[in-house]
């Protein structure tokens, strides 16, 4: 299933706060918003690495990750280059990357926040929480740091709690009453612990209000739908998107509500997907979502440095005709048709033949209150490790991406 992740950037000093939506698949999350990168900027008598920062708040990862580099081969102890390489990577969707620069970042400064949050984001999607206590880590040494409470938060809702993840949001909101991160994250954290009325009291003034964005209108659509106000939902949702895609994107939203009803966080099989870059694109609440880091495995040699796809010839990999029953899967979508399925699959594997050669599609149909879907799902994987590999993949082409077990 598919349900909405807001992403707003981090705010800068002088700079307004942005906000993009896009979709991902996850049984138990709503709309959240996570918090972007550094505020300061970069040290002062410095000019690359502020070079590097505009170009990276500017939505041109490409030219920071160029001009970062560059300060790194002549200043190799520059720990704010390291952070904002990381930075880079991250929005580039190249997460074994990104985990790397902020561990080198922490090398040079164990102390960084800035790293530790880098880090926390990457961990997120199978880990949140070991990303947790990369988050308080960086509280420890930042306890005012917004962005730090607000990916707390998130962190929390992946793990099923819910009242936790809203304490945290509440104290980026006592630090800075107008993030609108920490705002968009409480309403829906809200309604996804069944107060769906308090959540959709908190997004109504914004997302009606003269001006306001299709993301936000689109965040109170989420809301309304998980408590239960299918029909308001589907009126919001139809003045920007067609009607296949408003009624895949209430199924999502009406999934995620019952999941997260459960009070209780995915098995242990199931692998919730990452929260967008910096700059993702901008695709509404039931298309692909944004960009996305891949989510880090266990026994790799540095905490959050994700495993990558295995390596070899598409042919060497295995089949679902020669795996054991319950081998993984990876789900790509919850669509409202079959044939809404086999197009997106057909899309899919035309742009990334490598990536799907070798993993044959499955679309079972399921119910979803009341509502048919027809599961997308990518078979063939010898592991869970692989599986989250392919999903990692997807995620850095702005394609959502869960792995269940058979």
């Amino acid at each position: 299933m598919a349900i909405q992740t807001r992403f707003a950037a981090r705010p800068q000093p002088g700079r307004p706060r942005r906000s993009r939506s896009g979709v991902i698949a996850a049984a138990l999350l709503g709309a959240l918003a996570l918090a972007g990168c550094s505020a300061q900027g970069g040290p002062k008598g410095v000019p690359g690495t502020n070079v590097a920062r505009a170009a990276l708040n500017g939505g041109s990862p490409q030219i920071a990750l160029r001009v970062a580099t560059g300060i790194i081969a002549q200043d190799p102890q520059n720990t704010q280059a390291h952070l904002i390489l990381g930075e880079a990577y991250t929005a580039l969707g190249q997460p074994i990357q990104a985990a790397a620069a902020f561990q080198d970042a922490l090398r040079l400064d164990p102390g960084s926040a800035e790293a530790d949050i880098g880090l926390g984001r990457l961990r997120l999607g199978t880990d949140p929480q070991a990303a947790e206590h990369l988050f308080l880590q960086a509280l420890d040494v930042q306890p005012q740091d917004t962005v730090a409470w607000n990916d707390l938060g998130i962190a929390r809702d992946l793990q099923g709690r819910h009242a936790d993840a809203q304490a945290a949001y509440q104290k980026a909101l006592g630090l800075d009453p107008t993030m609108q991160a920490a705002q968009v994250n409480l309403a829906l954290s809200l309604a996804m612990s069944g107060q769906g009325s308090r959540g959709v009291a908190m997004l109504r003034p914004q997302a009606t209000a003269p001006g306001a964005t299709a993301q936000l209108r689109h965040d109170l659509a989420a809301a309304m739908a998980m408590s239960g106000d299918t029909a308001g939902a589907e009126r919001i949702l139809s003045a920007d998107l067609p009607p296949d895609q408003v009624a895949r994107a209430i199924a999502d939203f009406q999934l995620a509500r019952a999941q997260a009803g459960q009070n209780a966080p995915p098995p242990a099989a199931a692998v919730p997907l990452m929260p967008a870059p910096l700059t993702p694109p901008q695709p509404g609440p039931s298309q692909p979502g944004p960009s996305q880091p891949g989510p880090p495995q266990p026994g790799t040699s540095q905490p959050g440095v994700p495993a990558p796809l295995p390596a070899g010839p598409a042919a060497a990999r295995p089949t679902s005709q020669n795996l054991p029953p319950g081998a993984p899967e990876a789900q790509i979508s919850a669509a409202a048709s079959a044939g809404a399925a086999r197009s997106l699959w057909a899309k899919l594997s035309h742009d990334m033949p490598d990536l799907f050669a070798g993993h044959p599609p499955l679309i079972q149909q399921a119910e979803v209150n009341g509502h048919a879907v027809w599961r997308l799902r990518a078979t063939g994987f010898a592991s869970t490790a692989e599986a989250a590999g392919f999903c990692a993949s997807l995620h850095a082409h702005g394609q959502s991406c869960t792995v269940y077990r058979g």
